[in-house]
């Protein structure tokens, strides 16, 4: 394996943040007669994983490049 190879490598630009949330309520007891229920009332996870804007950056490098060129057979 090449060593400038490895050197040069540069992180996945679509890092994002993995964490999770999760809201959970305390237990609560339930008591009928001789039967004992045991609730647990929690949400869904809630992800904090934001993901990168790259689709604006993608289109406006498209627009810019279509216009360059449109004037460029245009004149």
């Amino acid at each position: 394996m090449d060593r400038q190879a490895t050197t040069e490598r540069t992180p996945a630009p679509n890092s994002g943040l993995a964490k999770v949330a999760v809201q959970c309520s305390a237990d609560t007891f339930v008591v009928n007669q001789s039967l004992v229920l045991r609730i647990n009332i929690c949400d869904k996870n809630r992800h904090l994983r934001q993901a990168a804007k790259r689709y604006r950056q993608a289109i406006w490098k498209y627009k810019t490049k279509y216009v360059s060129l449109r004037k460029k057979y245009v004149s």
